[in-house]
């Protein structure tokens, strides 16, 4: 199972292994979906979907589908596990 992935890499991925016994099957999240200024943006690659406000996540949701996902991964962080203040959506 995996957490976050180009679609494309997924989606290869899925190809081999249905047509090979030496590889196992993968159910891919695409890409991570975040809040403004959240995880993993913070860490300086990629482009990741952000989701500014609730009403952004069924596009999201729609868009994955779209892309062969078989569920989808948005990162949410209030920072209490670490007592630090996360970006929010509103």
């Amino acid at each position: 199972m995996c957490l976050g992935t180009d679609p494309a890499t997924a989606r290869h991925a899925k190809q081999l292994a249905a047509t090979r016994t030496d590889l196992a099957d993968i159910r891919s999240a695409g890409i991570v979906g975040t809040v403004p200024g959240g995880h993993p943006t913070r860490l300086g690659y990629g482009d990741y979907p952000t989701l500014k406000r609730i009403d952004d996540v069924p596009a999201f949701i729609d868009t994955h589908i779209a892309n062969g996902s078989g569920h989808v991964k948005i990162a949410i962080e209030d920072g209490s596990l670490i007592n630090r203040p996360m970006p929010r959506s509103a």
